[in-house]
């Protein structure tokens, strides 16, 4: 918590190597480390007769979510453990291949994995555990929906089914910004991908093309459609905080990015105030993070170390360094089609011959990142130009899946990627175009 002490607050210094440190870490792995682990977002609904959603399931209503998953951890052998309190997120259910289950804002159900050393690995997992939560869920006649967002719910605003500190403050803050704040926190879903940043000679390669990429990954699976556009979800979070979203740092040398890096964090708004374990409030002052070191506020006084932690935790960019690579721009999809972006991405950062061909192509895209990523979430692949990135970016994947060892993507996989980039997206067809002719709107 803050100190109102000047002389005990964080150093500038100290926050520029902190704030590189937890991003991108002081050393880097001499082994060429490939695990892949993922974050995958559901909503949980009521379904009729038909099967049809008719109403969102309430973390403990009756029946409630928490309900449901006690009784799935009660199962012998179950792959989900006994529920235990968590000060984020409310509580979680620890999974037995290790990874929690955990919960968003407005209740929807998220799956978040250890890191596996293959696609092929992580998906049997994924697969594994959705028809076990599929099985339970069915029995109270609910269902675990994936989609980019909420388009059944009728009501405009969904209320906070997290009761936590950290999550009724973020509720407040957010909200400033309309209809988009409730929507971004309580209806949207994505798939998170996480990746090995690997040794000083790949990791800035890897990471540069992760952010690249993201604009053609919102564009090609895009699967949450609207008046607004075919992902609604990504033009949720571009209409919020605009120092907390976006791409952070793509061009330059390792110590430019590095630099630039601690500089856009430094410079970013301060959007919650954490004062206690069990206070956290919303910020409430046009007030970045160097401006309240040097500063102070006139309640909370100076930041100290723990300060800038939580401060780091609040970013949500497209591609988040983590110690590892988190790419963000995927909305949540069908069970059929999860693992089609996974194998895609693994491809393009792993396999060296697809990634530098992948950045050859895309490097003089850097400045054009903001602009693509805008038109990739309002029109998609009906965006000449990002179709045809699309088809070259994905065509170059397809090469490189062959590189591998067979047992490392999963023959299933890749043949169901080769299937869906023929039939939709070199097509120009997204999901979302599916759910537009499904819902006869």
């Amino acid at each position: 918590m803050p100190t109102v002490h000047r002389q005990d607050s964080i150093s500038l210094e100290t926050a520029r190597s902190i704030a590189k440190e937890k991003a991108f870490g002081t050393f880097h792995s001499t082994k060429d480390l490939q695990r892949v682990g993922l974050e995958l977002e559901m909503f949980p609904f009521l379904v009729d007769g038909g099967g049809s959603p008719i109403q969102r399931l309430e973390l403990q209503g009756k029946p409630g979510i928490l309900e449901i998953l006690d009784a799935l951890s009660r199962q012998n052998n179950s792959l989900v453990k006994t529920r235990e309190s968590h000060q984020k997120t409310f509580c979680r259910y620890p999974l037995s291949s290790e990874g929690f289950i955990t919960f968003e804002a407005g209740g929807q159900l998220e799956i978040s994995t250890r890191p596996f050393e293959s696609p092929a690995e992580l998906l049997s997992h994924t697969r594994s555990l959705q028809d076990s939560l599929t099985a339970v869920f069915d029995r109270y006649q609910a269902i675990l929906l994936g989609e980019g967002v909420d388009r059944w719910h009728p009501r405009d605003r969904i209320d906070l089914q997290v009761h936590t500190p950290r999550q009724a403050a973020l509720m407040k803050f957010f909200e400033r910004f309309g209809q988009w704040g409730n929507l971004m926190m309580t209806k949207t879903a994505s798939i998170h991908m996480n990746f090995d940043l690997g040794d000083r000679s790949i990791w800035r390669e890897r990471w540069l093309l992760a952010n690249l990429i993201s604009p053609i990954v919102t564009a090609t699976f895009a699967c949450s459609p609207s008046v607004h556009g075919v992902s609604t979800r990504s033009i949720a979070w571009q209409n919020l905080e605009p120092s907390h979203i976006g791409f952070p740092c793509c061009e330059g040398s390792e110590d430019d990015l590095l630099e630039t890096w601690s500089e856009r964090v430094l410079n970013a708004k301060v959007i919650l105030f954490k004062l206690s374990e069990n206070q956290i409030e919303p910020g409430n002052l046009e007030m970045t993070f160097v401006e309240w070191l040097e500063n102070g506020h006139p309640v909370y006084g100076w930041p100290i170390v723990d300060d800038f932690i939580y401060h780091l935790s609040t970013f949500y960019f497209e591609v988040r360094p983590r110690r590892y690579i988190e790419l963000r721009s995927c909305d949540m999809l069908p069970r059929m089609w999860q693992p089609i972006p996974v194998i895609l991405v693994t491809t393009l950062l792993y396999e060296e011959i697809s990634r530098k061909n992948c950045l050859d192509l895309l490097l003089k895209k850097i400045p054009l990142l903001e602009a693509l990523l805008r038109r990739a979430a309002v029109s998609g692949l009906r965006d000449r130009e990002l179709a045809q990135l699309a088809r070259q970016v994905w065509k170059i994947a397809i090469e490189g899946m062959s590189r591998f060892p067979k047992n490392y993507l999963g023959e299933d996989s890749i043949q169901q990627a080769r299937q869906f980039l023929e039939k939709y997206t070199f097509t120009n067809k997204m999901p979302a175009d599916i759910l537009h002719a499904e819902s006869g709107s």
